[in-house]
């Protein structure tokens, strides 16, 4: 009983914390907005809600249920809470995929749909390299992971390697994607997005009792009549979906999805449904928090949102380790 009112507890603070900073980033914009209402300076408020806040923040809100819900997918598969898609390569593989894109598919660059089908492309790569050494042979959760970063390494060597063959303008076009940062807002591209991530979202409740299975151990969910290899692999195949949505948004961001799910652990139930909930709001939450950090700290420059996730997510990643989980 006190264990389960300590937990309250401290997700009760953790939530009141969250809610705090969100709304110190709706304030940043609540001038903006009035002046919108109100109708002074009607039309230069509008097109800076428009044109600039309004398409961020949908993208902020995307990537942020994408790559936090891919991370607990991967924490569960692997069994790992230090875990998230770029664990697996997973990550990596959709940000190469995007890289080829940006290095040499100049041609359909006004193409917006081209970018999340690379996306997507890099990641299928990065698993079907994942099934034939590790999945396929049933080797494990330690091989698997140690599979899946050296699958990460070799698809960052090759990023690498496309860079140096670019001239100035393509490095600093790709030194921009890679930091981890906002580089498209055009609606037409936020609607493709928002539907890709609609139909992931649909298909997740489907896998929430196996989750919950999953989390007794895999004797004991096969016990249960669970086919726990079948399983992991159709949750790393959707995690796979959710990592390549994030990345399409935001590029190559680290942490988040360590931290949101590792957050939602520690603030909900046994219950996958209800973990999953938490594990999106705090996702969204922590994207919102980091983007009013990086347009504020060394106003009127601006941080990539990825620097802003490092230097909280390390910290909070070594805390982890040494406090052994």
């Amino acid at each position: 009983m006190r264990t389960v009112i300590k937990k309250t507890s401290q997700a009760l603070r953790s939530l009141a914390f969250w809610q705090k900073m969100l709304i110190l980033r709706v304030l940043t914009g609540i001038f903006i907005l009035a002046d919108v209402l109100t109708g002074a300076s009607h039309q230069i408020s509008w097109l800076i809600i428009s044109n600039f806040r309004l398409p961020r923040l949908l993208i902020l809100v995307i990537a942020g249920v994408a790559i936090s819900v891919s991370g607990g997918l991967v924490q569960d598969t692997t069994e790992n809470p230090l875990a998230d898609s770029s664990l697996i390569g997973v990550t990596a593989g959709s940000s190469f995929g995007i890289v080829l894109f940006i290095a040499f598919g100049a041609s359909l660059s006004n193409v917006l749909y081209v970018y999340p089908i690379f996306a997507v492309a890099g990641a299928l790569l990065a698993y079907a390299i994942l099934y034939q050494l590790a999945l396929k042979r049933n080797s494990g959760q330690v091989n698997l992971i140690l599979t899946g970063l050296a699958i990460s390494a070799v698809f960052q060597a090759l990023i690498t390697i496309v860079q140096l063959h670019l001239d100035q303008f393509g490095i600093q076009k790709l030194a921009v994607w890679l930091s981890g940062d906002v580089w498209l807002t055009d609606y037409p591209y936020i609607a493709l997005l928002a539907v890709l991530l609609a139909f992931a979202l649909i298909i997740l409740p489907r896998f929430f009792r196996r989750i919950d299975l999953l989390q007794t151990g895999q004797e004991m969910a096969s016990s249960l009549g669970l086919d726990v290899i079948k399983t992991q692999k159709q949750l790393l195949i959707l995690s796979l979906l959710f990592a390549a949505i994030g990345v399409a948004a935001v590029g190559s961001l680290g942490f988040l999805g360590l931290l949101a799910p590792h957050i939602a652990r520690n603030m909900t139930t046994f219950s996958a449904k209800k973990r999953y909930i938490i594990t999106i709001f705090v996702g969204v939450l922590i994207m919102l928090i980091s983007d009013m950090l990086a347009r504020t700290l060394i106003a009127p420059s601006t941080l990539p949102i990825g620097f802003v996730l490092s230097i909280v997510g390390a910290p909070y990643f070594i805390y982890l380790i040494t406090k052994k989980i």
